[in-house]
Order: structure tokens, then sequence, then C-alpha cells
């Protein structure tokens, strides 16, 4: 691409910083321990003293049988639930393009300066889980050149790229990552600048914790905004735009609220038997 207004390309900058490294940790948890509001069946205390479970006389009964099954049902709802990591394919026979975003061939053009309305649809990235899924972290990594790179001090705007997370309907849901807005050097584009097509930057990794809930499909989508100048987004290595994308999430089955109800019920059940039925309440 040239500098001119009928070049046809370039990319962009990037400024991400570096995610910092988590502090060391003594005894790493089990994952599984991660979701939300279920313990595992060893971080259950069992109610061996019916007073302390139910709050009744001392001459309550010292066990209230069922409850002691408390943990088991821990234990066989956490094996409904799972923790997942999948690879997110985003080469160009993965991606469609859209407004004046173009794939090249070997990377993706983000359009014309101050065009908008241009897009990258992630044909791979419609995700969805069971009631209770959520995407818990996303990374990836990628390089950009920036195009119409002339007169670099102009104060002209560079462009930008946000990663975002759609509902089905089209609904704009969440935010993913937004790069900083790339300047012209020293990856420019354009040969009269002293630039290369494939001048690319250094990679930048990104990953970022998330709670997106999957209830409902979510689509990914990167949008660029290019103001005054262009850029070209590839991936971390080679040719293609393979931006090596992993979403971490927990998938939460539905046998695992059945099972929390049903047990709830039972303890409820015990719960009255022993209020309505005890010598102490009669």
């Amino acid at each position: 691409m040239g500098c001119g207004p009928s070049s046809a390309g370039d990319d962009v900058v990037e400024n991400a910083a570096a995610v910092p490294a988590e502090p060391p940790v003594d005894k790493q948890p089990d994952p599984k321990s991660a979701v939300e509001g279920v313990l595992l069946p060893e971080q259950v205390e069992s109610p061996n003293n019916s007073r302390a479970a139910v709050g009744v006389g001392e001459d309550a009964p010292e066990k209230v049988e069922g409850l002691s099954n408390y943990r088991d049902a821990v234990g066989a709802a956490m094996a409904a639930s799972q923790l997942e990591t999948l690879k997110v394919p985003t080469g160009l026979g993965n991606l469609q393009a859209l407004g004046k975003a173009s794939l090249t061939g070997y990377d993706v053009r983000s359009g014309n300066p101050s065009s908008d309305s241009n897009r990258l649809v992630l044909s791979a990235g419609r995700l969805r889980a069971a009631p209770g899924g959520a995407i818990t972290r996303l990374s990836f990594s990628y390089r950009y050149v920036v195009g119409y790179s002339s007169w670099p001090d102009n104060g002209k705007k560079g462009p930008s790229f946000e990663l975002v997370a759609f509902k089905e309907t089209g609904e704009r849901l969440q935010s993913i990552y937004a790069s900083a807005e790339f300047a012209a050097r020293p990856f420019c584009w354009d040969s009269g600048e002293g630039g290369h097509p494939k001048n690319y930057s250094s990679p930048v990794s990104v990953e970022v914790p998330l709670s997106i809930p999957l209830d409902e499909a979510v689509q990914l989508e990167i949008l660029f905004t290019n103001n005054s100048r262009n850029m070209h987004l590839q991936g971390a290595e080679g040719e293609g735009c393979e931006l090596q994308m992993e979403v971490h999430l927990v998938a939460v089955s539905v046998f695992l609220y059945l099972i929390v109800a049903v047990f709830a019920f039972i303890c409820c059940c015990f719960v009255c038997f022993i209020l309505i039925l005890s010598p102490k309440c009669i």
C-alpha cells in the first residue's frame, strides 16, 4: 500500500502492556474449586452434630440421616462441572471480513482511512454452554503494521482494534480487549516511507480475565477503528492471521442444578421432620 489515497493497505501499532505474572502460591488449589458457589467434598464440613446443623434442642438425635451424604452430593455435582480450554481458529479461512475490511491472502487489512463499520466475524467464535457456563479467560497474540504512514508527526490519529463479545441478537455484550492507538512509526507499511507490507511489530500477547455468561450464545468479533490511517493484522507467527486464540471456560452441566435442588429438598424435609416430630418440639 502507498501513502496516497489510492493505496490499498497498512497495519497497526501496538503498545499492549504485558499481563503481569501472577504471584507464586504455596499450594495450588484444585482447578475444580474455581467453580463459584460449589465446594469440593473435602471443603465441606460434615454436619455430624444435628444441633449445629438444624438448631434444635439437646435431645435431638446426634446425626440426621441423609445430611451425612451431602459431601457425596457435592462430589457428584462437581463431577458434572468441567473446566475447558477451547482453541478458536482465526486463520483467513475462519474469518468473515465486513465493511471495507478485507483478507489480503496473508493478513487482514482494516479498510481505508476514516472508513467505519470495518470488522471481522470469527466463524469459530460462536460460543455457548449449558446454563451456568461462562468464559473465565481469553488469550491471543498478534502483530500489526500501519498504512498511510506518511507525515508521522502531523498529529493524525492512528488505527486500533477491539475484540468484542456480542449477543446472538447483535447486541454488544462486552469489550474483551482494546488495543492501543498504533503510531505510524516504526512499523509502517509504505515502502516510500521506508516501510514494507510485512514490516510487522513484535508479537503482542494478550491474556484477559473475564466473567462472560454463556447461557445464551456469544459471538466474537474484531472491530477496526482506522482514523486517519489504517492497519494490517497478523498472527504472532507466520502468515494467515492465526492469532492462537484460546478461550477458558467453566461449563456446568444441568445435572449440577438437579442434584443441588434434590438435596436441598431432602435437607428441608429432614429439618421439618425434626422440628415437628421431635419430642422436644411436640
